[in-house]
């Protein structure tokens, strides 16, 4: 009998709202029930940059420098805070928290549905691909990226990336363009590693799609390469920026000191998910030192599948999904691989576990196919289907048996391990449950299968397919404790932080003591709300933007860095913060020494804006060290580079007086009354887009302090601006409209070409 039913079945249109059922019940606190996700960088760090960037939107200000965290930092080039994401509309025009919630749902299903129709194209079967669909959403992998939303757009995208380039290098033209903006769109989420790694599986696409024809080979790399152009050029907006940020910053050129990753028994928790894991005292498991995903399961079901594929499928994609796989496996372990010395640019990667991304996209694939070998299209459970793919079914569901008997083994093994030999903390008796519960899953899983290969009758194609797309999701959702709590919604909203003598913005900073900032790092508060709520009472991490708290550090992934070592002086040195610093910072309160959710008032702090101090010129090597000395007083004595010598030397200390300060987020103004030609310094982190005019006229404004602001003003009154201007957004700006403007008219000329009746190829 053919297996039509399971076709009709599983049409794109039904796996969509299939998909979307299985998201809603996966998360139905977050969707109808008043709560959000929180759960660490989410909460802490993405959540408060999507408000702050909503906050400038409806503002009417394009978010270029914010002014509350790290003494001042660029906003939009730190490239993950999604400014230029189109789809950034969903949670700038919708209420928050609900709508980032919703966003980064609505990208797992792109993602999910964009597997589906990668993996129908490659595989021609509605029920692989709707493996594929589901497995790529609901894994451990997957699921962990809900932290990051800009990693779920990046996801959401990286199927659609690889179908859209696979067409634009057989088609060109139309098609060219199509790729160029889908490629852009997940390049826009700010997550490199991971578009390299798309990147990675088209060009491998593009080497295996071309014959022994040169010329086609030729053709096919140079229509990518177009489509890499385009791209470039769609997202020159937000690149310029990102990498003028990056060669300022704490990182520069050079390479990021990798943490975090895989352990060397953490291959097992592919398949055993509480293995040498931890409970932390909010009820969450982790690997021992590697909590940046917090689950890496994949399922016995998933990877039983992907290994018949790589030891009975017949298709040329099979060999590098396995490698990729593989290779995204062998990488996560970090700098135990000799592939981290040998290969430079693999540490950019700060995080090597990041690696498992390729992984978890190549192995649902090779599942796809493994699943394809077990449904010939003839229907005959011995006879071979045709295709270069075709394998007996016969012979296939014994291979699929003695591989899951395989894992039932391992995790018997594995069970036997933890309980002889048990890692610190770890829990033999909750792991030895949940393995056992991952085996039935496999074994009903595996009789599903083989219900599906073996019968004619369409009652149970159809209840064996839907058992076995069922078994997948709920092994997912029983594999470990809620791995993405919530939390009342209540809990996000802005100004249940601000309190005490916390100041306003442009009136002084708050400063977290290290001891407090340790201690809200490696907080021991057991309770989730409670332990939420405290962190934002204390501002910690990108807390303080909800509240509009000015700080003196922040979580911004790349600090400018001159401001970076005066941060690391307050926070990383053995001394006691030297106060002369802090008065300098405008650090108007700091968390006090036994409770980091309280401040108490620091009256000595200096207003941001002060003039009049003595020059001094010091190497900038020196700058920090004197900086940082007791008899440091930044009301008489302002520090500058020999390089101002020339420019500055007809400047003393004077008496001057600042009124009428107004900062804004890219713009600041104030009025100095001197006596005499006098210094002025702005307690602001220093960057060349910010420039100066005084009374109307250019001023050069210099980097004091090692990392602040300071300009010279003459005799009398004086009106000071300092605009905050990024040439280089400008610039590509101009390039990304260029771009999209040459990308219509290419799409305009195929359309003209193709006179209305050209042959349409559709994804799906």
């Amino acid at each position: 009998m053919s297996r039509a039913p399971i076709q009709d079945w599983l049409r794109p249109a039904r796996f969509a709202a299939l998909l979307a059922l299985l998201l809603a019940a996966a998360f139905p606190d977050v969707l109808f029930a008043g709560r959000s996700f929180f759960y660490r960088d989410f909460g802490v760090l993405a959540y408060p940059t999507v408000f702050y960037h909503r906050e400038a939107f409806w503002h009417g200000q394009l978010p270029l420098w914010n002014p509350l965290s790290d003494c001042g930092v660029p906003f939009l080039a730190q490239w993950g805070t999604m400014v230029l994401y189109p789809g950034a509309l969903v949670y700038l025009l919708l209420p928050l928290p609900w709508s980032l919630n919703f966003f980064c749902l609505a990208h797992l299903w792109l993602a999910g549905f964009g597997m589906y129709a990668l993996a129908r194209r490659w595989t021609g079967s509605h029920l692989a691909a709707s493996l594929a669909g589901i497995a790529f959403v609901f894994n451990g992998v997957t699921q962990s990226c809900l932290l990051w939303p800009n990693y779920t757009v990046a996801l959401g995208w990286m199927p659609w990336v690889v179908a859209t380039c696979e067409r634009a290098m057989r088609e060109g033209g139309r098609a060219t363009a199509i790729a160029a903006i889908v490629s852009a769109l997940q390049l826009l989420a700010g997550v490199p590693e991971l578009a390299a790694m798309t990147w990675l599986v088209v060009l491998t696409g593009a080497l295996l799609g071309a014959d022994d024809a040169t010329t086609l080979l030729r053709r096919r790399l140079l229509r990518l390469a177009g489509v890499l152009a385009l791209t470039l050029g769609l997202c020159a907006a937000q690149l310029l920026p990102f990498f003028d940020l990056l060669a300022r910053s704490q990182r520069g050129t050079g390479l990021a000191t990798t943490k975090w990753a895989l352990p060397p028994w953490g291959f097992v928790n592919l398949l055993v998910p509480l293995f040498h894991c931890y409970r932390n005292l909010q009820g969450l498991f982790f690997q021992s030192g590697q909590e940046f995903f917090s689950s890496v399961y994949l399922g016995g079901t998933l990877l039983a599948l992907a290994a018949l594929a790589a030891v009975r499928a017949r298709d040329r994609r099979v060999l590098p999904l396995a490698i990729w796989s593989l290779l995204g496996l062998a990488l996560s372990f970090g700098d135990a691989n000799p592939a981290f010395r040998i290969v430079p640019l693999i540490h950019l990667a700060r995080y090597p576990v990041k690696f498992l991304l390729l992984t978890t996209f190549a192995v649902p694939l090779l599942a796809a196919f493994g699943l394809k070998a077990l449904l010939p299209e003839s229907g005959g459970h011995q006879t071979a289907s045709s295709g270069s793919g075709a394998v007996r079914p016969a012979a296939a569901i014994h291979a699929l048996w003695l591989i899951t008997g395989a894992w039932v083994v391992f995790a018997g093994t594995v069970i036997w391990i933890g309980w002889r030999n048990p890692a610190a903390f770890e829990q033999p008796l909750a792991m030895t449950r949940n393995t056992l519960a991952r085996v039935a899953f496999w074994l009903a899983s595996a009789g599903a299968l083989r219900a599906v290969a073996a019968t004619a009758s369409r009652p149970l194609l159809i209840t064996g397919a839907a058992g076995l797309l069922a078994g997948v999701w709920l092994d997912f959702l029983t594999h470990t404790p809620r791995q993405n709590p919530s939390l009342p919604a209540q809990c996000l909203q802005p100004g249940l932080g601000r309190a005490g003598p916390l100041p306003r913005a442009g009136r002084g900073r708050a400063f977290i003591t290290p001891t407090a900032e340790a201690a809200l790092l490696h907080s021991r508060v057991a309770d989730p709300e409670t332990d939420y709520l405290g962190k934002r009472l204390a501002q910690w991490s990108n807390l303080n933007l909800l509240d509009g708290v000015a700080k003196v550090n922040g979580a911004a992934t790349l600090h400018l860095r001159e401001e970076d070592a005066l941060e690391r002086r307050l926070y990383h040195a053995e001394a006691t913060p030297p106060a002369g610093l802090l008065d300098l910072l405008g650090a108007a309160c700091a968390t006090t020494p036994d409770n980091p959710t309280q401040w108490m008032p620091r009256p000595s702090a200096l207003p941001l804006v002060t003039a009049g101090q003595q020059p001094e010129f010091v190497r900038q090597e020196m700058m920090l060290q004197r900086l940082g000395t007791p008899g440091f007083d930044p009301r008489r004595a302002v520090l500058l580079p020999p390089s101002a010598r020339s420019s500055l030397r007809t400047i003393h200390a004077a008496p001057a007086t600042v009124t009428k300060v107004n900062f804004q987020p890219q713009k600041v103004t104030f009025e100095v009354e001197a006596g005499a030609p006098a210094l002025v310094v702005v307690a602001q982190s220093y960057h060349p887009n910010w420039q100066a005019r005084v009374n109307g006229n250019a001023a050069v404004l210099e980097q004091a302090d090692c990392a602040l602001q300071a300009l010279a003003v003459p005799a009398g009154r004086n009106r000071v601006t300092l605009t905050y201007t990024d040439r280089r957004f400008q610039l590509g700006a101009a390039l990304s409209i260029t771009t999209l403007l040459l990308i219509i008219v290419m799409v305009g000329k195929s359309k003209t070409a193709g006179g209305g009746s050209r042959r349409r190829s559709h994804l799906l």
